[in-house]
């Protein structure tokens, strides 16, 4: 047997801030349905839980923050309807006071 030697991959080195940096006007998003609100905080953000549209693509159930008038949001979780229905079933399953 010969041993096939594979040829490596040209290291590119990432600067830390490049690969973090985001840039909103690239994000596209629509809040399809409003559901509720899960929290609200001092500062007049909300936790919520929406259905939200991300760069045109199918909605989604969304949990994040966001700010009073939705132009600005925090870190949050996408979850498809079958995502949804498994967690409220987990949900259900555990006694959660």
């Amino acid at each position: 047997m010969n041993a096939k030697s594979i040829p490596s991959l040209p290291s590119i080195p990432i600067n830390k801030r490049e690969r973090n940096e985001f840039n909103m006007n690239e994000l596209k998003y629509e809040i399809v349905e409003h559901i509720g609100v899960i929290s609200e905080g001092s500062k007049g953000w909300k936790t919520e839980l929406n259905i939200v549209s991300w760069n045109e693509r199918e909605p989604k159930y969304d949990i994040r923050n966001w700010s009073e008038n939705h132009d600005r949001m925090g870190k949050g979780i996408a979850l498809t309807k079958e995502e949804i229905i498994k967690l409220k079933e987990i949900l259900n399953q555990n006694s959660v006071e």
